[in-house]
């Protein structure tokens, strides 16, 4: 992310100060999406996956020649609670994800971590690759170059 622009100062007389900012899952899987697509070129965005039941699963990112998904994530939430939701929702989603009649049988997390909570990354790593069909998990901090001029508040829990 060093190269990530997030200006604090203009870098031209004739342009205005930018700041690229990451506000939600799908921000995160665009930047995914771009650094991803030209090394597989078979990357599937959004890949509606068979029905399981009355559910629709959709995963965020999809590799099929690694059969393997990208399941991306957004940490906005501080505290044991955040942690235990995000597992909580790896876990649900690779249940749906990984069922008999999907062509993929491996995922890999992704998770922005907007609190920059980096103490607490280890424990959240190696709780997300406990559970069966995870090949890995990373965890991606806030940088700390992208302060927010205000700090988001905490969802409901």
């Amino acid at each position: 992310m060093k190269r990530w622009t997030f200006e604090s100062v203009k870098r031209t007389p004739r342009s205005e100060i930018a700041k690229w900012q990451i506000e939600n899952e799908y921000h995160v899987q665009n930047l995914l999406w771009a650094v991803l697509a030209p090394v597989f070129p078979d990357l599937e965005d959004e890949e509606s996956l068979p029905s399981v039941g009355h559910m629709h699963p959709r995963a965020d990112l999809g590799i099929p020649s690694l059969r393997t998904i990208v399941e991306v994530k957004f940490l906005r939430q501080s505290g044991q609670s955040g942690f235990t939701r995000i597992i909580e929702e790896v876990a649900a989603d690779t249940s749906l994800y990984l069922s008999r009649s999907t062509v993929y049988d491996s995922i890999i997390a992704f998770v922005w971590d907007d609190r920059a909570q980096t103490e607490q990354h280890h424990e959240l790593k190696s709780g997300i690759e406990r559970i069966r069909g995870i090949s890995a998990a990373i965890i991606l901090p806030r940088p700390s170059s992208m302060q927010r001029s205000a700090p988001a508040s905490d969802p409901p829990a």
